[in-house]
């Protein structure tokens, strides 16, 4: 059996064996012109040939397994002239052959019989016996033929003089078998049966790229309950870290500064209570607030970083104006930044979402780019919120903004898709990198 690459290359080689088949069948019919062909042998090998035309012809068109094993043994029966045909599979644990689609005067037959593929009285007619073997068996003669004892009376009663059943495979596995009833006996001939055979691979091709089609919608739908749960722990993950980035800030701000400045109050108290012949110790005590100073304005420094208490307190576009005045003084890179006439009322999450977007590419530019100007805008458009941000340094490459080592742009991506919104980055060579973020208002979290 063939490996299977894709559904596209499945059809291709089907299609091409509908051609092939469609020129046997015209050869066929030139060899009634030009030799002595008996009239029945020809017409039941070209039928045959039609079966199998059409049977190839529905693999291509039908995707529903159980509809495609129905519509092939109605093709057979219809155009095969058989009495009853229908598509058995074998429970690999029981060995029982359940049948699941047939076609033609089947009266109940398929209802009444049990089937084994053991070798035992009910696994030695040519369905089981097939399966257990590996190669076509058949039967010519159904009244006078021992192996069909268990369905004897069944079958005559329903007109079955002959049958033939050929194993079905996936891979080096027998999985089931197509089993064929016919009016006649003797039906079977040389000829017939390698067509037959021929159809039942195209059978089992039919079945192995189904089974190759449903594994890989599985694999497709465990990959994305995957990416949806990382996406999850994502967004979880960046929640807790503002949760507890806020908690330090304020811890910082408010436990530690406040412990700070009261230092800051004693020491110089103190200071005052000295006495002349302690004078000397003034230098000293003068160093040690200037410490208390520097660790008071590191604090509100750190504390800010974590959580701007700006963007709590005055929203989203002071926060930004205050992030970019500070990114001037440290980079000496110039910020222009154009915002919203209008206020702009976001929930507390989307507004550190942009802000820490704004961080992180301004970070980027710095590190990176090379620019001297960053232009960042943002709008205000009824539900949506369009972030523009712009440099003027070298440009990022393609392979860059893919690159699954870039983790602030991955960084970037996860906020953006956590609120189902869309990015689009694109850098040109020596003149920049823009980022174009949209985000919907409402809450329309992937």
């Amino acid at each position: 059996m063939k490996t299977l690459k894709n559904k596209n290359s499945i059809k291709e080689e089907l299609l091409k064996k509908i051609i092939f088949l469609r020129r046997r069948i015209n050869k066929l019919k030139n060899l009634e012109a030009e030799y002595i062909v008996d009239k029945k042998t020809f017409i039941r090998l070209n039928r045959l040939y039609s079966v199998l035309s059409k049977t190839n012809e529905a693999i291509v068109r039908v995707n529903n397994p159980r509809k495609l094993f129905k519509q092939m043994c109605r093709i057979a029966v219809e155009d095969g002239s058989f009495k009853m045909a229908w598509i058995g599979l074998l429970n690999q644990r029981t060995l029982e052959v359940r049948p699941v689609a047939y076609w033609g005067d089947e009266d109940g037959y398929l209802d009444k019989i049990y089937i084994s593929a053991r070798d035992i009285a009910e696994g030695r007619g040519p369905t089981g016996t097939a399966i257990r073997e590996g190669k076509c068996c058949l039967i010519s003669d159904i009244k006078h033929d021992p192996r069909m004892d268990p369905w004897h009376t069944k079958a005559i009663e329903r007109g079955y003089l002959s049958t033939g059943a050929f194993p079905l495979r996936t891979g080096k596995d027998i999985i089931g078998a197509f089993t064929l009833h016919s009016a006649e006996p003797d039906f079977f001939n040389d000829n017939e049966v390698y067509l037959l055979e021929i159809l039942a691979g195209d059978i089992s091709f039919a079945i192995e790229a189904n089974n190759y089609e449903r594994q890989r919608k599985k694999i497709e739908k465990k990959l994305k309950t995957s990416q949806e749960q990382l996406k999850k722990l994502s967004a979880h993950l960046q929640t807790v870290r503002e949760e507890e980035r806020s908690h330090i800030a304020h811890e910082l701000h408010d436990e530690i500064g406040q412990l700070l400045t009261v230092l800051k109050i004693n020491t110089f108290w103190l200071k005052t209570r000295f006495k002349e012949n302690q004078k000397p110790l003034l230098p000293k005590i003068d160093k040690m607030m200037e410490l208390i100073d520097q660790v008071i304005q590191t604090t509100r420094k750190i504390s800010s970083e974590l959580r701007p208490v700006i963007l709590d307190h005055f929203g989203i576009e002071a926060a930004i104006e205050w992030h970019a005045k500070k990114f001037e003084e440290q980079t000496g890179i110039k910020c222009d930044i154009i915002l919203p006439k209008n206020k702009v009322t976001l929930d507390p999450e989307m507004s550190i979402t942009i802000f820490r977007i704004w961080q992180e590419v301004s970070t980027n530019v710095y590190r990176h780019a090379k620019a001297t100007n960053i232009k960042l805008i943002l709008q205000d458009k009824k539900n949506k919120l369009i972030l523009k941000i712009q440099d003027n340094g070298k440009g990022i490459k393609e392979k860059e903004i893919s690159n699954p080592n870039t983790f602030g742009l991955l960084g970037i991506q996860e906020r953006v898709n956590f609120f189902g919104g869309e990015i689009n980055i694109k850098g040109l060579k020596d003149k920049g990198t823009s980022i174009i973020i949209c985000l919907p208002k409402t809450k329309v979290r992937q």
